[in-house]
């Protein structure tokens, strides 16, 4: 849980809420309590005003009460009037306060930051020791580009072993798979390394339409957040269609936990592997759409649980 201080550690800890360094950028930072960092929205200051409905009806979807808005502006750090009045009519129509808002020329140590609406400013420290970076090991992507090579990275030497048993492997049970699944991920979630024959288990799996189902209803369980590290873990490792299941499944999650960025450059990775691939398919479609996690989450249980039917 992060809760919001002075301006300066709000603003320097957008890096390690998004994973990367926004520029040119509008930021929401949305509250689910008193000054209770929840949902964090992000679009390109060039299409911003068209953006910010959608963006408020994600922030509301997610449960924020309030947010502060940070503009990002190192070309003409001006007033930016029609894009705050944009902003506060979308957000007031869902019934989200706006609160500060904030432009910045740069989200860098002795990057300026001022109130839009006063002549109150200040400069920032290094975003990389902010107290939420400090506090959750955060990596931060200097940029989009980097985030994305560092999402879309692969262990060569690692995925010849993993890919050699997978493929000489005989596709076990959906319960076993699962299994699998539960121990990698809490191996994961202890920061313990999970062995090649167990990574290999759960990809065999991924044969299976109705396994890979039932994948995704861990992807909706409580403990999304170990999930995820299981699924970044098996991208880096897998090739071919089974890179596309991990892939759209780690962008699921992204995507459920409210990072429209980082979903965006695995299921696009994912659909280039496999462009019929289903899941990623509705999921794109979810992020062209702007459907609200929650509706997406809402679909995803359904299917899962007609699955879990069809089987039983």
């Amino acid at each position: 849980m992060y809760t919001v201080g002075s301006p300066a550690d709000l603003i320097s800890s957008v890096p390690a809420l998004l994973g990367f360094v926004p520029t040119q950028s509008l930021v929401l930072v949305g509250l689910e309590g008193t000054r209770r960092v929840g949902p964090v929205m992000y679009a390109d200051l060039a299409t911003a005003r068209t953006q910010v409905e959608r963006l408020a009806g994600l922030l509301a979807e997610n449960h924020a009460v309030a947010t502060f808005v940070v503009i990002v502006d190192s070309d003409s750090p001006g007033e930016h009037a029609a894009l705050r009045a944009a902003a506060g009519q979308s957000l007031a129509e869902v019934g989200i306060e706006m609160l500060d808002i904030y432009i910045v020329d740069r989200i860098a140590k002795g990057g300026r930051w001022r109130y839009a609406d006063s002549s109150d400013a200040g400069t920032l420290g290094d975003p990389a020791k902010s107290a939420l970076a400090a506090r959750t090991g955060t990596q931060i992507a200097k940029d989009r580009e980097t985030l994305a090579a560092t999402l879309l990275e692969t262990d060569t030497a690692r995925s010849q072993r993993v890919m050699a048993q997978v493929l000489t492997s005989q596709p076990p049970s959906r319960n076993e798979t699962l299994t699998a699944a539960t121990e990698a991920a809490a191996l994961l979630g202890a920061g313990n390394p999970v062995p090649d024959d167990l990574l290999a288990r759960v990809a065999a799996g991924l044969r299976d339409v109705t396994t890979r189902d039932a994948l995704v209803a861990k992807v909706l369980s409580g403990k999304a957040k170990t999930v995820e590290m299981l699924w970044a873990l098996q991208s880096t490792v897998l090739t071919g269609t089974y890179r596309a299941e991990a892939l759209a499944l780690h962008g699921t999650i992204a995507y459920l936990r409210g990072s429209g960025p980082k979903a965006r450059i695995l299921i696009n990775a994912a659909l280039e592997l496999q462009p019929q691939h289903a899941l990623s398919q509705l999921v794109f479609m979810a992020l062209a759409t702007g459907l609200p996690p929650k509706e997406l989450r809402d679909g995803l249980t359904e299917i899962a649980e007609l699955t879990a039917d069809s089987i039983t």
